[in-house]
């Protein structure tokens, strides 16, 4: 069989003979989240939105690799996953991959046309790209007892994949990319303080109406649920306390959760 590679990615990506075979390559999930990167989560839950048939794989790392050698690997790495796999024709970038998908399931539900509708939906992407994403990295990298635990559900899922020290190796590089962004200058309270003002806002938004544009899904609830399964994940019980304690979003997030799930994704303990 002919093999494909991607430059300096240590996952081989097969050639295969049936062009409607999609195979979507991602960073680990843990019990509780579908990837350590939330943008993976996003692609998953639009393909089971759309009842789309996908293989999934995560991406691993050979052990015994070295400081210069997961440098070699992983930095490059991290621009380009998540990678879907159509055929033997490789697409990269979250948005393209996203757009792909829906393009090729005709699904019209996700183009906005209404200007009012298009400028709340605006928004909610520069919401959740320049806040809402930084925050997971916060809750996930910086506080010590929550790393310690959500790495454990990783590692519980399959230690084979993602081994101890390329993880260490990711949350340094999260650590540093948050340094530049408003997120990276709180101390523990005023990120608290920051994230329930958070979903605050998104809370009030669901006020009247089942999703966050109107009574339909659109991409921009799947864009805030990528967030919102990691802040929901229990090993995180500050983030996870406070999100349960705003109704209208617990609500609309088991909604979402309900219309994605699929055969790869993950569900929060709401127990």
């Amino acid at each position: 069989m002919r093999r494909s590679r991607i430059e300096d990615n240590p996952t081989e990506l097969e050639a295969v003979e049936d062009e409607d075979t999609w195979t979507l390559f991602q960073w680990p999930g843990t019990v509780h989240c579908d990837s350590l990167y939330v943008r993976c989560t996003k692609l998953q839950r639009v393909l089971g939105l759309l009842k789309v048939d996908y293989k999934l794989k995560n991406i691993s790392f050979p052990q015994g690799m070295d400081k210069a050698k997961i440098e070699k690997r992983i930095a490059p790495l991290m621009r380009k996953i998540p990678i879907l796999q159509v055929g033997n024709k490789m697409i990269q970038d979250t948005n393209e991959i996203f757009n792909y998908i829906v393009k090729e399931n005709e699904f019209e539900g996700f183009i906005i046309k209404d200007s009012v509708k298009y400028a709340n939906s605006y928004f909610i992407k520069h919401f959740v790209e320049h806040w809402m994403v930084w925050l997971v990295v916060y809750a996930r990298f910086v506080q010590e007892t929550n790393y310690k635990r959500f790495i454990k559900t990783l590692l519980d899922v399959n230690n084979t994949d993602f081994i101890m020290h390329s993880i260490n190796y990711t949350r340094d590089r999260a650590i540093m990319f948050l340094k530049n962004t408003e997120v990276g200058n709180f101390d523990h309270t005023a990120y608290l303080e920051a994230y329930a003002c958070s979903l605050a806002v998104l809370d009030r938004m669901l006020d009247s109406q089942d999703y966050l544009i109107d009574d339909t899904i659109q991409e921009c609830d799947l864009s805030v649920f990528m967030c919102m399964q990691a802040f929901y994940d229990p090993a995180f019980i500050e983030e996870s306390t406070i999100a349960r304690g705003y109704k209208n979003l617990t609500a609309w997030f088991l909604r979402v959760e309900a219309e994605t799930l699929n055969d790869n994704t993950r569900r929060p303990s709401f127990k």
